[in-house]
């Protein structure tokens, strides 16, 4: 697997995030975005609690107290810091968590968790961010970056629609691949919106197209989930969420 200029740890065995509901951050702490693109989930429960030496929430998950809610194809963004154990749950199964891990959180860094595969043979992929800062006295930019969470996908490569020679987009993004964040213009000449087109890059037949409206100097992500595999259950889903 590949790192594509990003700082990523896979760990087998889970799967998470999508869309995405904001917080603030406050001093001291840091962010950590959870991406639920798990095929068959219908919503992940969240769970803070310490993990004691067996790799368990030392307290048990209150569905309607102490969990928070992330539907696929959505996007959760916590404040938090230092030593962060999370549990993951696959509503309705509230019972035992599919996903328990600590992860060390830097103060004021940005973190992603995506949660991908299905709910059999779930997998997930843990980042620290670096998200491009737009001074808004600058040139008129938009940052975008792409995941590739669709299982059972080769190389994939993804083009702006028009661009016959394909040299501002992306390539070589692996299954569970992150790229780097690209800077396109937001002039008045731009409509408000680019179209992508997603590509299995081997046979460069297309896969999927998305319409990305930007933010004006901001930065997004764009998720490529669901299953390359024809006879799948899960055709390919993209979809975006802030990086703000």
């Amino acid at each position: 697997m590949k790192l594509n200029r990003c700082y990523c740890c896979v760990i087998s065995g889970a799967i998470i995030i999508a869309g995405c509901v904001k917080t603030s951050t406050p001093p001291g702490t840091s962010s950590l975005t959870i991406v639920n693109a798990m095929n068959g989930s219908s919503f992940l429960l969240t769970d803070f609690t310490p993990l004691n030496g067996k790799g368990i929430p030392v307290d048990q998950l209150e569905y309607y107290i102490n969990a928070a809610e992330i539907y696929y194809s959505n996007a959760l963004e916590e404040a938090r810091g230092g030593e962060t154990s999370i549990s993951l749950y696959n509503y309705p199964d509230t019972s035992r968590s599919f996903f328990a891990g600590t992860f060390d959180l830097g103060v004021g860094k940005a973190y992603s968790l995506f949660i991908c595969g299905d709910t059999l043979n779930t997998d997930t992929l843990f980042t620290k961010d670096s998200i491009p800062y737009y001074p808004y006295s600058g040139d008129s930019v938009v940052g975008v970056r792409f995941v590739n969470l669709a299982q059972n996908s080769m190389q994939i490569s993804v083009n702006i629609q028009g661009d016959s020679l394909r040299t501002n987009g992306f390539s070589n993004l692996y299954y569970r691949d992150l790229s780097s964040f690209k800077s396109y213009p937001a002039t008045s000449s731009i409509p408000g919106y680019y179209i992508f087109e997603i590509r299995n890059q081997s046979t460069d037949s297309i896969l999927s197209t998305y319409t990305w409206y930007y933010d004006l100097f901001k930065s997004q992500t764009i998720v490529i989930a669901g299953s390359e595999d024809p006879a799948s259950n899960f055709p390919i889903n993209v979809w975006q969420y802030n990086n703000f």
